[in-house]
């Protein structure tokens, strides 16, 4: 196994603390789609200054995690073959991905309802009709991840 590479290291780093950022800038008011949003917590001016200083990590974010992604991505499919980087891609992505979509998602989404739309209701009815609609929510990258490694793989 190779080393590792510190400059990327610290760069998914950046990228990590850019996309928390992002998240929190739009529970905040920044345009966007988040769980829980408080649009009166931040004036426009304080909005359009965040929307700059995060601009060009929102868009050029995402995609330099998915160049390193699939960068590095080639050196594991080599070494492991087409089968085991198979499995092993559907343990590391897949199984947070079903998870967070069964368990995690059906109770966000809840909150969410409860909070942004003041719905009423009980938890689990609602619980059991989202468990169907199967919405990765955050973890859309994971399955598209996923989708992209198995199409490396054969």
């Amino acid at each position: 196994m190779g080393a590792r590479l510190a400059y990327l290291d610290t760069l998914k780093v950046l990228l990590v603390v850019g996309v928390i950022a992002m998240h929190t800038a739009i529970s905040y008011g920044l345009d966007g789609s988040w769980y829980l949003e408080s649009y009166d917590e931040m004036s426009g001016a304080v909005v359009d200054l965040v929307t700059a200083v995060l601009g060009a990590g929102w868009l050029f974010g995402l995609g330099l995690f998915f160049l390193i992604a699939g960068r590095l991505s080639t050196r594991s499919l080599e070494r492991k073959g087409p089968r085991l980087f198979a499995k092993d891609r559907l343990i590391r992505l897949g199984i947070p991905l079903v998870a967070y979509t069964l368990l995690v998602s059906p109770f966000l989404e809840y909150v969410a309802y409860r909070e942004n739309e003041h719905g009423t209701g009980a938890l689990w009815p609602f619980v059991r009709e989202q468990v169907w609609h199967f919405a990765p929510g955050p973890t859309w990258f994971l399955e598209a991840l996923l989708v992209f490694s198995l199409a490396l793989g054969p």
